[in-house]
């Protein structure tokens, strides 16, 4: 199944059997890509990078930390061998965000590239997924811009197929909340337990091996006593699943790896949230951002809060916490930059103000909310968000604002 649209695709590593037939089946498929020995600043231009190697190695791991360094939010898929649990472990820490094993089949290399890259099902009005998402998902906050009417999608059936499996819903952005055909289980007993299954369905639909779940839950315990605690926790998860499932098994364990049954489908805010990102990303390239602002504004709507914002001081939690905010972030100055040059003010405004809840020292939006303030002739509340600007980079980062914003408080108090 070849992706929808031809894009950027980086193969990255030495020559190796695998990165030919990578680079084969996606060049046989129209796709645009180019391979490196080791990535650099061209790897920016990419839609998504792919680590290949016969054998993961610590020059494998280490391309991906610097895929990271040089983009932080680009998909980067690992294919190799694996020699060690530990280093699909330490794959994930360094940001892969999935690791498929060769010899591979084609199906599972679309079907994974598709995951970062295919845009949602689209129609004149919306998409499908609005059916799937159980009332939860709409009770919070309205995500509208302030001014502009709130984002409204009409459903489109899904695929038959699918759509005679069982619906299993998860949120993740916000408070974890897990739903089955729309009876929800938002409380679990024990912070292991949600925890530990938050993982595995965050790690769906790829299965996750029990000592990949050791390593990242019990990695300073003996062997013996982490498999009895891995052993307890996931006892309770399925007692847990239970109180919404009485006659389903959700959670099964096979070859020693632990994944949603296959006669359920999964449907995650984040996987939405992710589709309309990188869906956007591509239409503002292609037809600029006018055409791109709808769908920003799509996946805007899906993130309800910080990534299991109430799983705080786990390693991996914390990670892609920090992916998903910058992620939300970086729509969030898209959308500001381009509300503010179509005179779109109070719009521009509402989102900045959202940006410096989340993270107050970021001068820039500061400085945009300054100059809202003196587009709309309201000059005493500029020079107050510059006062604002000025303590909180004082007191979050020790340092006084810019040359720039210092201007342009110079400006607004002049005029």
């Amino acid at each position: 199944m070849p992706l929808s649209n031809p894009c950027k695709i980086a193969i990255v590593g030495r020559p190796s059997e695998t990165a030919s037939s990578v680079l084969y089946e996606l060049k046989k498929h129209g796709e645009e890509t180019f391979a490196v020995q080791t990535a650099g600043e061209q790897i920016k231009k990419c839609a998504v990078a792919i680590v290949c190697s016969d054998f993961v190695d610590n020059r494998s791991l280490e391309e991906i930390q610097r895929i990271k360094q040089l983009d932080r939010l680009l998909p980067v898929i690992l294919i190799g061998k694996i020699t060690s649990q530990n280093d699909i472990v330490e794959a994930f820490r360094l940001g892969a965000d999935d690791v498929l094993f060769p010899p591979l089949q084609k199906e599972i290399l679309f079907n994974c590239i598709h995951r970062f890259l295919l845009p949602a099902p689209a129609s004149s009005s919306g998409a499908w997924w609005k059916s799937l998402l159980p009332n939860w998902f709409f009770k919070k906050k309205n995500h509208s811009f302030g001014i502009a009417a709130p984002l409204v999608v009409e459903s489109l059936p899904p695929p038959k197929e699918v759509a005679d499996l069982a619906l299993l819903q998860v949120q993740m952005l916000g408070d974890f909340c897990v739903s089955l055909n729309g009876q929800t289980l938002c409380s679990l007993t024990g912070k292991k337990t949600k925890s530990v299954l938050a993982y595995i369905l965050y790690k769906h639909p790829k299965p996750v091996h029990r000592e990949v779940l050791i390593n990242v839950f019990w990695k300073d315990s003996i062997p013996d006593a982490a498999r009895n605690c891995l052993n307890v926790t996931v006892h309770a998860i399925r007692k847990n699943l239970k109180k919404i499932a009485p006659d389903q098994d959700i959670l099964v364990f096979k070859d020693e790896c632990y994944c949603v049954a296959p006669n359920l489908r999964v449907e995650k805010d984040i996987d939405l949230f992710k589709t309309y990102w990188n869906k956007a990303r591509r239409i503002e390239v292609g037809q600029g951002m006018k055409a791109a602002v709808n769908t920003y504004h799509q996946a805007f709507a899906f993130y309800r809060g910080d990534f299991l914002e109430h799983m705080l001081y786990e390693e991996w939690t914390d990670r892609n916490r920090d992916w998903f905010r910058e992620t939300w972030i970086v729509i969030l100055d898209r959308l500001t930059s381009h509300f503010f040059e179509k005179g779109k003010y109070q719009i521009c405004l509402n989102l900045c103000q959202k940006i410096l809840e989340k993270d107050a020292c970021l001068e820039d939006v500061h400085r945009r909310v300054m100059a809202c303030y003196m587009k709309m002739n309201m000059k005493d509340l500029a020079i107050r968000q510059f006062n604002k600007c000025r303590q909180a980079l004082n007191e979050g980062l020790d340092i006084a604002p810019g040359k720039a914003t210092d201007e342009l408080y110079e400006k607004i108090r002049l005029c």
